[in-house]
């Protein structure tokens, strides 16, 4: 899954294109949804809460008067290759096959594609609402509550924290670059039961900050070097560039959701296999 950075560029991107724009013609290519017919709503709203993206759309417009409220959601999450693409209306689409298209979306300027799409549904209001009550607080929201994120992280406090950062029930927005990268930051091994480490406000501190650092930025920066961006993430048999130790890769999670996981076995010790 991508990061909630990815998530908050993307929404921007179509909040920048095609927010408050009408909708011309619309192709939903899942079978629940393939007869939903969007043409003629306007898109008053396009967020990101965590990796999850929402694009509310009201009524069908009749009138050049004042946009009538939202009353329905399209809801997309990307997995690991989902993505939307803009491109201009009337143009070819260039971002992959026909057959990885899960929507169209045409406007009079650009058309919204979404490739690769691993969930894709339109929801009413009570939908979303749903949708967003699974999840812990967005590290990106406006609403962020660090409390919460440590108190929904301690209800199960024999979970390692690297399965727990990535639980979005917790805190919305970590995937598995943060996952690796903060539990270096913290000196945490990933493996540590939540209830063992130290600090764990000022590790969720510290994933508010990174994610607000580089919201704005592609290149991914967790050293504070862009020479050397990240500590650890991909970085299996490498020096560490803090020690010089050779860094680890192992799988880590329940089975059948194991994820990769990086770490540097002499600046996280704790519970570190020899």
């Amino acid at each position: 899954m991508p990061e909630g950075d990815t998530i908050y560029r993307l929404a921007r991107r179509l909040q920048d294109s095609v927010e408050g724009q009408q909708i011309l013609s619309s192709d939903l290519r899942v079978p629940r949804f393939a007869t939903v017919d969007l043409s003629g709503r306007r898109v008053s709203e396009v967020r990101a809460a965590g990796k999850h993206l929402f694009m509310a759309m009201g009524l069908p417009v009749v009138d050049e008067g004042p946009l009538a409220p939202a009353e329905v959601i399209l809801h997309s999450t990307l997995a690991m290759e989902g993505t939307w693409r803009l491109h201009p209306t009337g143009a070819r689409f260039s971002a992959g096959p026909a057959h990885q298209i899960r929507a169209i979306l045409r406007f009079r300027d650009v058309t919204a594609v979404g490739y690769r799409l691993a969930r894709l549904e339109v929801l009413r209001p009570t939908g979303l609402t749903q949708v967003t009550q699974r999840l812990g607080p967005d590290l990106l929201g406006a609403d962020w509550d660090a409390g919460l994120a440590v108190t929904n992280l301690l209800r199960q406090p024999q979970r390692s924290i690297g399965d727990a950062l990535l639980d979005q029930g917790n805190l919305a927005g970590i995937g598995n670059v943060y996952k690796s990268e903060l539990c270096f930051r913290a000196r945490v091994w990933p493996g540590t039961s939540v209830a063992e480490v130290t600090d764990l406000r000022g590790l969720v501190d510290d994933a508010r900050q990174l994610l607000l650092e580089n919201r704005d930025t592609v290149k991914r920066v967790t050293t504070g070097d862009q020479r050397r961006p990240l500590w650890v993430y991909r970085r299996g048999g490498r020096p560490c560039y803090r020690c010089g130790h050779t860094i680890r890769v192992e799988t880590q999670g329940d089975a059948g959701r194991e994820r990769w996981t990086w770490w540097c076995p002499r600046c996280q010790p704790d519970g570190s296999p020899a």
